[in-house]
């Protein structure tokens, strides 16, 4: 367990680290994913799509944001109702399609939706 959080701890602070730039918002799709427990019962998330454009040291992109991730999982992390899905994304981008990415100056199209 302590590794996985000293990982999650390191990973976290490494974007921090990475430049927050202005991008534009070209297309989102919220996707239901429906899945079946191991006791039959059936669970219900919702997880964003979202590709936004934008222009990094001279040169133009266009990439996927990860949208709500989890440092612990290594993973994007869905969300638990179709309300909170929608909110998180009005918090994050606007109604023209602007937002804030976070951009690994390494590998730009390495981008992280900022909220």
């Amino acid at each position: 367990i302590f590794s996985i959080i000293l990982n999650a701890t390191k990973a976290k602070a490494k974007r921090k680290a990475w430049d927050v730039i202005s991008a534009r918002c070209v297309d989102r799709e919220l996707r239901k994913i429906v899945s079946v427990n191991n006791d039959n019962s059936v669970s219900v998330q919702w997880a964003w799509r979202v590709v936004c454009e934008f222009n990094y040291e001279g040169r133009h992109y266009r990439a996927t944001p990860k949208i709500h991730w989890s440092d612990a999982g290594q993973s994007e992390s869905p969300f638990w109702s179709e309300e909170k899905a929608k909110l998180f994304l009005e918090k994050s981008i606007f109604l023209s399609g602007e937002c804030k990415l976070r951009v690994n100056p390494t590998d730009p199209l390495e981008t992280e939706l900022v909220r």
